[in-house]
Order: structure tokens, then C-alpha cells, then sequence
């Protein structure tokens, strides 16, 4: 199991939205208020990538909620 965090394309100025331009110049959201605890066997198939920096920054900002 693992935590998830969801995806939007829909960029929002809220606390719990961090917004940020992704390697294809498609504006996406990591939803924070949306965290939620998966099975691995969901992990069939990779839909989407993001670099090691940007990982770092949306972990900050879910550490400051928690």
C-alpha cells in the first residue's frame, strides 16, 4: 500500500492545491486535500512521471498541513 495524491487539470488558488506546469506545458494540480491510502496492484500501468524537485516541493507543502 501507498499514499496517492490526485491530479487535476483544473488549477485552483487554494491552500491545498499546488499548481504547477508539468514537461508537456499542461497546467496540472496536485490535489493535497485528496491523499489517500491505495493498493500497489492499482500500479498496472505508469500514467504519469514527475522530477525529483517538484516531488520535493509538493512534499513540503503537504508536510506543512499535516
Amino acid at each position: 500500500m501507498f499514499w496517492a495524491i490526485s491530479l487535476s487539470t483544473k488549477q485552483k488558488d487554494f491552500d491545498f492545491y499546488f499548481n504547477f506546469t508539468d514537461s508537456n506545458n499542461q497546467k496540472v494540480s496536485a490535489i493535497l486535500a485528496q491523499m489517500k491510502l491505495i493498493s500497489v496492484k492499482r500500479l498496472k500501468r505508469k500514467l504519469y512521471d514527475i522530477p525529483n524537485k517538484l516531488f520535493d516541493e509538493i512534499k513540503q507543502k503537504l508536510k506543512s498541513f499535516l
